[in-house]
């Protein structure tokens, strides 16, 4: 029949709901535009990094993400270089970056537009295929399609010493 009021369950499923809405609302902050200007942006800086162009659907990209993530934290290079994920799909599916590999990343980025600029605008040669990464350094990038051999990155991370301040 009628249920007695309770101040108690009112309060805990206004507060999960609220803690809902700000959870999510931080995951989305959490998450920068990456427009078809972002990538010489992004390059012009001179910094070093390594930026992983993936998307949601990309059966590959969770574990490179993990295996570079692992390579950055185990170095004995001395520094940390930035680990930066571009989602080509996420901007219509906040949910899907809510999976365990984005969070490994030091920044998150979001496609915003049309993919086939997007692409066009970071490599003319690159057609969409994921994981794609580049090592940015020196204001230029080196593109690798898949997972980057281990010592390569080793070298690349080597020669990054003096580019980037150790941690």
């Amino acid at each position: 029949m009628w249920k007695r009021f309770n101040p108690w369950r009112s309060w805990r499923n206004t507060s999960l709901l609220l803690a809902f809405f700000l959870f999510s609302h931080i995951a989305q902050a959490a998450t920068l535009d990456f427009t078809t200007q972002s990538w010489n942006r992004f390059v012009q800086q001179n910094k070093a990094a390594i930026v992983v162009f993936t998307s949601t659907d990309c059966s590959h990209c969770p574990a490179v993400v993990e295996a570079l993530h692992q390579q950055l934290q185990n170095g004995k290079q001395g520094h940390r270089v930035p680990l930066h994920l571009v989602v080509m799909d996420g901007a219509d599916e906040p949910e899907a970056l809510q999976h365990g590999h984005y969070s490994l990343a030091d920044q998150l980025w979001v496609f915003q537009g049309n993919s086939a600029a997007l692409q066009y605008s970071v490599n003319t040669k690159w057609r969409g295929i994921t994981p794609y990464i580049a090592l940015v350094s020196q204001q230029q990038a080196e593109f690798i399609l898949g997972k980057p051999d281990r010592a390569r990155l080793q070298d690349w991370l080597e020669k990054m010493k003096s580019t980037y301040p150790a941690k």
